[in-house]
Order: structure tokens, then C-alpha cells, then sequence
């Protein structure tokens, strides 16, 4: 058995009263708010900060290739297929965008949204565009190039999401689930309460017994989880919980003690063999 109340027993004289614990309370509170804090963060980070990382990402990798591909532009070795990819990729991603025909400055007073679209049409025309019959790059090459350097400068260190980022949030975001059932223990849990009266009559919250109605309590695992049955003659039985409930551990104990002085004291602990291995012997006292 573990509780955290005191083991002096009250007088028999005065009504035994129990209600929810402090510590219960205390305890379903901090569990409510690290559960709500962690289920918050897995939600923030799988709707918003992994799709933004994804993005930042996705725009250097794209950006970097445009640079690559705007510096070898005159090369000899310079790799074709990657430009023809690229070209179909940016065209993909501004194909249902309303963007004008043309860009001959930077954007500026721009959201960044507004701005990545309007990069992705400078990237386009500066690779489309091709370096001049003199060889130095054209004015739209410059201008994608200023555009890679800017992005690369925002975004150079975005790594992309790893394969577990999205599933490791789930294990945040379950964490929710256990704040109504926490709630529901403090809301059906706070309004109970029990008194053992002098009579030995039995308060609780689903009626009250007297003393001559309580055929038994049943003990088996009142050492192990702190709970205890009370038998009513009817067949009828209640669960008291000290694990939950304030000083109702010395309840418990009055009406074990009642049914089984050899076994529990009034307080609730149980009483120890004479001849147990703590206990003295006989001969032990004698000597």
C-alpha cells in the first residue's frame, strides 16, 4: 500500500471524513498542461514548422541549381539536361499563377510568397534567356543570378524534413487524448465524498450504509493499489480509493479493523505476525 497521509489513527468518537486528495489534483493538472504543451508543439511543427522547412528547402535546392547553371552557362560541359529539368519544374510550379509576362527588377514590398513566384519567373527567363553573342551573361541572367544569391543567402542552410519528422509529431500530438480523461477524473472524482461515522454507518456517494449493512470489506489489493471493497449484505459493493481520496485510508482501516482486528489495524496497515522476522521472539525479549 502507498499513501502519502499521515498512519495516526483518528478517534473513534469523531466522524472519519475523506475527499479528493491534493496531491490527486495537483497531479491531474500538470498532467492536463504537459500534455496540452506537447500536443500543441506536434501540431504546430506537423501543420506549420515541417511544411515550412520542406519549402525553404525545396527553394535552395532550386535556387542552387539556377546559380550552378547561370555561372556554366558558357562551359563546354555544360549540363543541358539539368537546365531542361529545371525549366520544366519552375513551369510546373507557376503554370496556375497570375504573374506578369515579365520581371526586370528585383521585387521589393512584396510578401514572401509573392516574392518566390516572382524569383520563380526570373529564374525562368534568365534560364531561358541564355548568355549574350558577345558571351557575358544577359541582363535577365543577372537579375536570376541576384535572385539565387538572395535566396540562397535566406534559405542556404534549410535542410529537408527527414522520413520520421512527420511521424514522431504523432507522438506529441496523441498526448491530447489524455486530457479529457484526466478532466473527467478531476470533475466526477471532486464532488465525492465519504464519512464513517461513530455508528460505523457508511457515507459515500451512492448512498449511505449502516453499520449492520455492511456484510465485509474485501482487503486483496488495498497493498498493492491502495483500494479497498466495501460489501454491502444486498451483494452490492463499493470501491474506495485512498489513492485518489484524503485520509481515506483511516476509513478503510476503521471497517477492515471492525471485520478483521487480527489482520489490520484502524489506520489501515496490516498487522504483522508475531513470529514475522521484524518481530521479536519470545526468547529474544526474555534475554
Amino acid at each position: 500500500m502507498t499513501t502519502d497521509h499521515p498512519v495516526e489513527a483518528q478517534a473513534n468518537s469523531s466522524p472519519l471524513t475523506s475527499e479528493i486528495g491534493r496531491g490527486h489534483s495537483i497531479r491531474c493538472w500538470l498532467i492536463m498542461i504537459v500534455c496540452l504543451v506537447l500536443g500543441l508543439w506536434g501540431v504546430y511543427d506537423y501543420v506549420w514548422a515541417i511544411p515550412m522547412q520542406a519549402r525553404h528547402a525545396e527553394q535552395r535546392e532550386l535556387s542552387q541549381n539556377v546559380k550552378e547553371l547561370l555561372e556554366s552557362s558558357n562551359n563546354s560541359n555544360f549540363n543541358t539536361e539539368l537546365r531542361d529539368l529545371t525549366i520544366l519544374e519552375i513551369n510546373d510550379k507557376i503554370e496556375n499563377l497570375s504573374l506578369p509576362d515579365k520581371v526586370t527588377s528585383r521585387p521589393i514590398g512584396v510578401t514572401q510568397n509573392e516574392e518566390w513566384n516572382l524569383t520563380l519567373l526570373i529564374y525562368l527567363h534568365g534560364l531561358e534567356s541564355g548568355p549574350l553573342p558577345t558571351g557575358a551573361p544577359s541582363d535577365q541572367m543577372r537579375l536570376a543570378g541576384q535572385m539565387a544569391d538572395q535566396m540562397l543567402t535566406r534559405y542556404g542552410d534549410a535542410q529537408a524534413p527527414s522520413a520520421y519528422d512527420r511521424p514522431v509529431q504523432w507522438l506529441f500530438i496523441v498526448s491530447l487524448v489524455f486530457i479529457p480523461f484526466y478532466a473527467w477524473s478531476l470533475l466526477t472524482h471532486s464532488p465525492r465524498k465519504y464519512r464513517h461515522d461513530e455508528d460505523g454507518t457508511l457515507h459515500h456517494p451512492e448512498g449511505a450504509w449502516s453499520r449492520d449493512e455492511i456484510a465485509g470489506i474485501d482487503m486483496s489489493r488495498w497493498m498493492s493499489k491502495s483500494t479497498a471493497w466495501v460489501e454491502h449484505v444486498d451483494g452490492t459493493r463499493v470501491k474506495l480509493d485512498a489513492h485518489i481520496f484524503k485520509d481515506l485510508h483511516l476509513i478503510i482501516g476503521a471497517i477492515a479493523h471492525r471485520f478483521h482486528p487480527d489482520k489490520w489495524e484502524e489506520d489501515g496497515r496490516k498487522i504483522k505476525p508475531e513470529n514475522s522476522p521484524e518481530s521479536p521472539s519470545d526468547e529474544e525479549q526474555d534475554s
